[in-house]
């Protein structure tokens, strides 16, 4: 083999790995959820009060009275916090975004089961692996304000 096709070899294969791993950044950062209020992947980086994996298990949110008053709540508290945005605000349902501070998205969504007087929740990272405990964090904060709670 000449030189030239020795360096074709080492060259094409690197060039393909890193093809590959842009086609899957790319599916890892599509845009939103794809299954509302699916199950967390199996990567530490999502919780959820739908879960039965007790790493990834959070409670869902109680409320009381009106749940349009209690959505309306939600949504004022997620408005207020920085690098949100929300993306679906229908029904039952409430999808917001949180960019980073680094810049990579995470989605929260709520669904509220009108029946019980809960509101369930899903936060994930959209790229990555471990996400240092910051969907549960950040969880726990809306759920502190949201109780009144503010810290």
């Amino acid at each position: 083999m000449s030189k030239m096709g020795k360096a074709m070899k080492y060259f094409v294969l690197p060039g393909a790995i890193v093809l590959g791993l842009g086609g899957a950044f790319k599916a890892a950062t599509a845009e939103g959820p794809r299954d509302p209020m699916g199950p967390c992947p199996n990567t530490p980086n999502c919780v959820s009060s739908l879960t039965t994996d007790t790493d990834k298990k959070v409670a869902p949110f109680d409320f009381n009275g009106n749940p349009k008053d209690a959505k309306n709540k939600l949504v004022n508290i997620i408005a207020n916090m920085e690098r949100t945005k929300i993306i679906v605000n229908k029904g039952g349902y409430l999808h917001a975004e949180f960019k980073t501070a680094i810049g990579f998205t995470d989605d929260i969504e709520f669904q509220f089961d009108l029946n019980a007087s809960k509101i369930d929740v899903r936060s994930a990272s959209r790229f990555g692996y471990s996400d240092f405990g910051a969907n549960r964090k950040r969880v726990e904060l809306i759920r502190q304000k949201f109780e009144g709670n503010t810290p």
